[in-house]
Order: structure tokens, then C-alpha cells, then sequence
């Protein structure tokens, strides 16, 4: 309770206000401190090297393949999607890192605290959304890379290490997202099961 005017004069009840209020601030809970997300972290420490590697094997075989250069340039494109992939996702996090260091969860007013989690919410779709673009992304570099594969094995000149290189990325990626859909079925299954014994 606010005191009137006519209590504000009498230093007694305003010491106890501020008191009072001192006393509600420090029984608030600490907020926590934000965290960048380990995903990224690693998944930028595992693509870097990668893209790197890819744009060096890449660039240094395209006179080495006279016949069929498309899988240089293919590899010159891989590594540059996953450098550029790994600066869109670490612009996305520093937002929502730099979001939750600015504007600390609230905690008593729930009109406030409703308009920061629907701010949060936001910044955590954009992050969410952005993961399916970068699956994508490689599936799609993965069987492109199948198709010139198959054409320059075909011709039989090559770098050997493009090639190597290009099997292992694209036999690692298509085989993990066979896995993945072959696994998410039987799980579809098994959940669809369950629910026809159950009704």
C-alpha cells in the first residue's frame, strides 16, 4: 500500500516504504544467466573444418578433372553453403542470446511476462525453422553430389581425394537420412498401434 500525501511528510513511513521495498527486490529470484546453445557450438566447430577442406580439395582439382569439372564446383558450393549455413545460424543465436541478456524474464506482471515470452517464442522459431533449412540443404548437396559422383567416376579423371571425399559426404548423409525416416516409421507404427488397441 502507497502512502498519501499526507503521510509522505513523516520520514518514519517513507524509511519503511523503502525498506518494504528493498525487501520485495531482494526476495526476487536471480535470473539466470543466458547460454548460447551447445547445438550450434558444436555443430559449427564439426562444420567449419569441413567447409574449409571442402572449398581447398575443390578449388585445387578443377584443372584435374578436364572431362567432368561439375564435381569440383559442386564441392566449391558445398563447402561455401555450410560456411555461409553456420554465419545465418550464429546470427540467429547472438539475437536470442543478446534478447535474454537485454530483457530479463519478468516475473509478477503478466501482461509483461506474456509480450517477453511471445518475443521469445519468435526468436525460437526463426532457430527452430532454420535447422530444417540447413537438413535440407544437405540432403540436397548430398544427391547432387551422388549424381556428378556417378558422371565423374564414369570418366575416370579425377583427383582421388575429391573423390574419397565427396563418397564419404554423400554416403554419410543419404545413409543417416534413410536411417532417420526408416526409424521415425516404425516409431509412427508403433505409436498408431498403440492407439487402435487403445480405442
Amino acid at each position: 500500500m502507497y502512502p498519501n500525501l499526507s503521510q509522505l511528510a513523516n520520514p518514519d513511513i517513507i524509511n519503511d516504504c523503502n525498506y518494504n521495498y528493498l525487501e520485495s527486490t531482494d526476495s526476487m529470484p536471480p535470473q539466470p544467466s543466458p547460454k548460447l546453445s551447445l547445438y550450434t557450438i558444436v555443430t559449427s566447430i564439426i562444420f567449419l573444418p569441413i567447409a574449409i577442406f571442402f572449398i581447398s580439395v575443390g578449388s585445387y582439382s578443377i584443372d584435374l578433372c578436364p572431362i567432368t569439372p561439375h564435381l569440383p564446383i559442386w564441392m566449391i558450393s558445398l563447402g561455401s553453403f555450410m560456411l555461409i549455413d553456420r554465419a545465418i545460424a550464429w546470427i540467429l543465436e547472438l539475437n536470442m542470446y543478446c534478447f535474454k541478456k537485454e530483457n530479463s524474464k519478468p516475473d509478477r506482471e503478466m501482461k509483461v511476462l506474456i509480450k517477453w515470452e511471445g518475443k521469445k517464442a519468435g526468436h525460437r522459431l526463426r532457430i527452430s525453422k532454420y535447422y530444417s533449412i540447413t537438413i535440407a540443404g544437405l540432403i540436397f548437396f548430398a544427391i547432387s553430389g551422388a549424381y556428378y559422383l556417378r558422371k565423374t567416376l564414369e570418366s575416370g579423371q579425377c583427383n582421388a581425394l575429391l573423390l574419397y571425399s565427396s563418397m564419404v559426404f554423400c554416403a554419410f548423409i543419404l545413409l543417416s537420412s534413410v536411417c532417420v525416416l526408416f526409424f521415425s516409421f516404425i516409431i509412427w507404427i508403433y505409436l498408431l498401434a498403440i492407439r487402435c488397441c487403445c480405442s
